[in-house]
């Protein structure tokens, strides 16, 4: 009786190690998985981008080229794309916003009539692979529209200026929400938007972050000069007040400012350099620097390192 019992416990043992090397693997297969579906996420997200090819000339995405030209006979931008041997154009003889968002196989564009009598915006998504293009919506008696991000079957766009509005389009019941007041431009950083309300506002301004993936928003700070944005950190200049209140005539080119890195959802945020005087404009922003042209000579470029 000892000897079976013995036995069994033994058994029961073996058993056990058994069922927990199964557990362990498939715990690990299950991390495995859960990371690979959020970098995949990420990654797909990624490789969308705004291309201003007005300002930036030919671009390449991925292996597509893409270049403008402005008609004056038609009064119109004619936008084109190149892959490989086969070319195409966006849009039929209609006026294409040079400014697109792609990934080199998909591409988001808009459509503008505007004359003395209307206004509207009409955005587009051609495939690239197969040449098939889709109406999504058009907009009426707006000044602007841009597509700004790709998250999942949903994307979003930008309409209206100074300040405009976030809105989002779901592709699979095709109708679009407003998601966000007071957002001109946004740019596109794997789930994340980084938005602000005013376009080429020198002043400080208040910026705000939208997580595509939960769709909450997220203010990182009131008063921001610049930023830049290096995968999941942003890197910002955070003004604090003007040196000489007095002499203060709205251009903040004496000012105090806070150089501050965080997460994009705002979470790790660290002081780099604090109160630092800055006698200019900020010109550029890194992970590692900032530069800064000199109030006295515009054509000084101080640069520094913290």
């Amino acid at each position: 009786m000892e000897r079976e019992a013995k036995s069994k416990i033994r058994e029961g043992e073996i058993q056990m190690k058994k069922y927990n090397k199964v557990g362990i693997i498939l715990l690990i297969a299950l991390c495995f998985l859960c990371l690979k579906t959020q970098c995949t996420e990420i990654q797909a997200a990624e490789k969308y981008k705004t291309t201003n090819l007005a300002q930036q000339g030919k671009q390449k995405v991925g292996t597509t080229e893409f270049y403008a030209s402005y008609s004056n006979d038609a009064g119109r931008w004619n936008v084109y794309w190149k892959k490989g041997k086969k070319e195409g154009k966006l849009g039929s003889n209609q006026n294409v916003s040079p400014s697109i968002f792609t990934n080199g196989k998909i591409a988001y564009y808009v459509v503008e009539q505007f004359d003395s009598t209307i206004s509207k915006y009409t955005f587009y998504r051609t495939n690239l692979q197969n040449g098939k293009t889709n109406k999504l919506f058009a907009v009426n008696n707006e000044e602007d529209g841009s597509i700004v991000g790709v998250y999942g079957n949903k994307i979003y766009c930008t309409i209206g200026i100074d300040p405009g509005n976030l809105y989002c389009y779901n592709l699979k019941i095709q109708k679009k929400k407003k998601v966000m007041a007071d957002v001109t431009t946004a740019v596109m950083s794997g789930k994340y938007l980084v938005c602000h309300g005013y376009e080429g506002d020198p002043s400080p301004q208040k910026i705000r972050v939208y997580n595509m993936k939960n769709n909450k928003a997220k203010t990182l700070a009131k008063q921001i000069i610049a930023y830049h944005i290096n995968g999941n950190k942003i890197y910002y200049a955070e003004y604090i007040k003007n040196y000489n209140k007095a002499d203060f005539d709205g251009s903040y080119i004496d000012y105090y400012c806070n150089i501050v890195c965080s997460n994009l959802d705002g979470t790790d945020k660290k002081i780099l350099m604090k109160n630092r005087r800055i006698k200019g404009q900020i010109d550029k922003i890194t992970s590692s620097y900032f530069t800064y042209r000199d109030s006295q000579d515009w054509k000084k470029v101080n640069k520094i390192k913290w």
